[in-house]
Order: C-alpha cells, then structure tokens, then sequence
C-alpha cells in the first residue's frame, strides 16, 4: 500500500487524481475518510474548468499550486465524482449528528462556480451538475463499514493543532503604504480585520499582520502519544483496509506546530506500517 507524504494538504486533490491516472483508484464512488481537525469543506472560486484536470498528471500538478489552497480542496473531488461519501473523523465534540446529504453543484455548468448544500431542491433534483455525497462526522468510538474503496487522508494537525498559528499571517509593504493604512481610520483592511490586524516594524522593513486568535497551549509530547496510539488502535479494529494513505504535515501553514511534525510522521507511519505493508512516498517534500 502506497502511503504518499506531502507538506500541504491541496495536494492530497493531486495525490487522488494522479492514482486515477494509475489505475489505482477508481474514477468515481469512492469513500474519503478525512482525519483532520477541519472539515476543508470551503468552496473554491477557480479559474479553470474542473473537468478539463483530469488531461495529464501535469495539469492537475499545475492546478493544485494555481488554484487550491489548504482548506477548498475536497469540494472539487466531490464534483468530480471521485467520492460518494465522506466521513470526517475528528476529536472533540461532535459538531454535525447523523447522515447529512451535500449536493455539490456548478452554477456555469464548467466546474468553476461551485456551491455545496444540504436541500437538494435548491441544487436541483434533476440538474445533471449535481453530485450527491454522503457526510457524516465520526470518532474512534465509532465503527465504519464500506462497501467500495477508501481513501485514508491524514493531517498530521489531527494529533496536535495550532489554530491560532495557523491563521496568522505577515506580509512586507512599503513604507508609504504602512503610512496610508496607520493614517486611515477606515482603511478597508482596517473595516474587515479590525484589532486583528497589526502594522510591524523590524529589521528596517514594515510588514502587515494577522493575528486572529491568542495562542494555544501547546498539546504535550504524553498526549500527542495518546492520540496516535487511539488512532491506529481504532484503524486495526476495522474490517476494511484502505486502498491508497495520504498524510499531510501542515507544517508551513503553521497548524501542526513546527516542533511535533517530525515526531508525529515518524510515529503515525511505523504505526501504519504495523497494520499494513507500506511504501511511503514523498511528494514534493523532503523526506
């Protein structure tokens, strides 16, 4: 079983299309088992017709990195088809109860202008555009039966996340623009982003900043452990066994915090390699 590593989670999208391409997946039908401490289910605005991707491994490549960011990813594969349900297996309280039914439509008709719903009559029951997708929130309390492929997309965040890190950012400006933003009460920036956000000087250059939440107490070495002996406990007592792994650090994008990624891949991947034959492969990052 091939276990593909990646540093952002976009390329889980490129990680499932390419083994389509390979014949490893099927093209349509499968089940997505999201581990991650987000749902992902934002909805891209794209600049290309979705169902023109699937051309080359090269062109799904080029429009991860065009068009996908970290969190609008899993939206596309369902238009595609690619799976009929997903379970979203997370800690904590349980934010959605029971099935749910997500119709994800093109409002173009070419794949760019999408949106996700729960009434399949605002979709449209006969809209050829519509796909149709099982959801539904579980935890390790939970049994899963699958009755088609399933595809095990990890986020190393799942075991220990920074959300308040993750949601920072900072960006260099001018120094006359640092003036305009400080001088203007009801700068557009200012209006949307209020207290959030923060004018930095340093080193001689200024920068703009977004600092959204308080920061998190870290998650500690004992607990992290915890969380990933529960999980591959939960994986050995399923009867199903995936056909293709995805793990995705989250390192750049700050939400697994920089200094337990390392120890969290190593461990979650001997852990895998204990319940299954693995081969780990390293896309677009260093191993």
């Amino acid at each position: 079983m091939d276990v593909f590593v990646v540093e952002e989670h976009r390329q889980a999208f490129e990680v499932w299309l390419s083994a389509v391409a390979a014949g490893r997946l099927p093209e349509r039908g499968n089940v997505l088992l999201h581990v991650d401490d987000h749902a992902d289910l934002v909805v891209p605005r794209l600049t290309s017709d979705l169902p023109g991707v699937r051309a080359s491994v090269a062109e799904v490549s080029a429009f991860v990195r065009r068009e996908l960011g970290i969190g609008d990813f899993v939206v596309p594969a369902l238009y595609l088809g690619l799976f009929s349900e997903l379970l979203w297996l997370k800690r904590g309280p349980k934010l959605l109860r029971g099935d749910q039914e997500l119709n994800v439509v093109s409002r173009d008709g070419r794949g760019r202008v999408l949106a996700v719903t729960d009434n399949f009559l605002a979709a449209g029951i006969f809209n050829p555009d519509r796909r149709s997708v099982s959801f539904r929130q579980i935890d390790t309390s939970d049994s899963v039966t699958v009755a088609t492929p399933i595809v095990l997309d990890v986020d190393l965040d799942y075991f220990s996340c920074d959300n308040a890190a993750g949601e920072r950012w900072e960006v260099e400006i001018t120094a006359a623009e640092r003036g305009r933003i400080a001088a203007d009460w009801d700068h557009r920036l200012r209006l949307k982003f209020g207290g959030k956000l923060r004018l930095l000087d340093r080193d001689g250059g200024h920068f703009l900043a977004y600092e959204p939440q308080v920061a998190e107490p870290p998650t500690s070495r004992g607990e992290v452990e915890r969380r990933l002996d529960a999980f591959c406990g939960w994986l050995r007592t399923q009867q199903w066994r995936p056909a293709l792994v995805d793990v995705s650090r989250s390192r750049k994008s700050g939400y697994t915090p920089c200094s337990d990624w390392r120890f969290i891949e190593e461990a979650l991947l001997a852990g895998l390699a204990g319940l299954y034959e693995t081969r780990v492969v390293h896309l677009g990052c260093e191993p």
